[in-house]
């Protein structure tokens, strides 16, 4: 009987390490699509600063002023995105610790 619980509790110890390991793939690659998604962030802004100072010079064109509108669309779906993806992270931080 003994034998058998000591058997018992290598198999849950061997389940939760392969959870711990499953959980470190998936974080390291759900991390790099969040550094990813901030350095699309950041350049999103960076187009966005230059075209609002030519805005500040002149008038844009219409094609300026959709590619402007185009990219406040995308800084925002981005942001959502990044958001999305730390709440995965969290959420997958507490189940693991929930173990």
């Amino acid at each position: 009987m003994i034998i058998a619980s000591c058997e018992l509790s290598a198999r849950q110890g061997q389940k939760s390490l392969c959870k711990v390991q499953k959980f470190k793939r998936n974080t390291q690659r759900l991390g790099k699509h969040v550094s990813s998604l901030s350095a699309n962030i950041a350049n999103v802004k960076l187009a966005l600063s230059f075209l609002k100072k030519l805005e500040e010079l002149r008038d844009l064109s219409l094609a300026e002023w959709n590619y402007k509108k185009i990219l406040r669309a995308s800084l925002a779906w981005l942001r959502r995105k990044q958001l999305q993806l730390r709440a995965i992270v969290n959420c997958t931080v507490a189940t693991l610790f929930s173990l």
